[in-house]
């Protein structure tokens, strides 16, 4: 008695695979579907066994050209790697995945960094290219410091929070702040490496110590708050596959 599956199945009674094309080049792109992100994809279930029952005039099985007999679905995504990443620290399946992409989604959410909106403000600065004290406007985005002239709103410095580290309340430094004309309370300090702009003055190991000064204690607490999550979520990023996706997914949407 012919069975169902006569003629269908191979010689391990496989009836249909799916092949997954690795196209190494495509997935690199972020405007690629499964860059940084879980998508669903359908695969056609291809029967390569197939034949036909010998008859009386052909002895032989007749091999059936192959056809798709069903589609699977499956989720794919792409994790790109770098050479800062130790390999545990990757994540070991899609839902790892998402849970690391959207935890650092949401630090960035908390702390303002995704939301368009920038922090800023006047601070008095010392340092930093700046050798007597200055009132400038600043302007925190995401991570970077951008301070521009009172008057013509030039812009005289650019600090990089990612080398940088928030030396808020650490009055042991240097002279104890003894030449700081400010109110103490007021005032907070950058350790920050040689800037691309604004000609910071380097030290010997490339480091240099900004002060700066708000106008009162509450906007001196909020700078050093924004700055504290800035740096954080800077540090964090850094050892993690998601900042690739980040950052390469930002560079597409600014240049389309």
């Amino acid at each position: 008695m012919r069975k169902l599956w006569d003629g269908l199945t191979g010689p391990s009674g496989e009836f249909a695979q799916a092949v997954v094309s690795y196209n190494a080049a495509a997935f690199q792109q972020p405007l690629h579907e499964a860059f940084g992100r879980p998508a669903s994809v359908l695969l056609p279930l291809m029967n390569e066994w197939a034949y036909n029952e010998p008859h009386p005039t052909v002895p032989t099985r007749v091999p059936v050209e192959a056809f798709a007999m069903g589609r699977l679905q499956v989720t794919l995504m792409f994790v790109p790697g770098s050479e800062n990443v130790p390999d545990q620290y990757y994540p070991d399946s899609i839902a790892d995945a998402v849970t690391q992409y959207t935890g650092h989604l949401e630090q960035a959410q908390s702390s303002g960094l995704i939301t368009g909106k920038k922090f800023s403000g006047y601070l008095t600065q010392e340092g930093g290219g700046c050798r007597y004290w200055r009132r400038r406007w600043f302007e925190l985005h995401g991570t970077t410091l951008v301070g521009h002239t009172d008057d013509t709103k030039k812009v005289r410095t650019i600090i990089d929070l990612t080398t940088s580290t928030l030396l808020a309340g650490s009055l042991d430094l240097d002279d104890d702040y003894d030449g700081c004309p400010f109110n103490k309370d007021k005032l907070f300090r950058l350790r920050v490496a040689a800037a691309t702009k604004g000609a910071l003055a380097e030290s010997d190991d490339n480091k240099e110590i900004i002060q700066f000064v708000a106008d009162d204690t509450l906007q001196r607490d909020a700078w050093v708050r924004a700055l504290d999550a800035a740096i954080s979520h800077s540090q964090a990023l850094a050892g993690s596959w998601v900042s690739a996706v980040v950052e390469a997914t930002a560079t597409t949407a600014t240049s389309r």
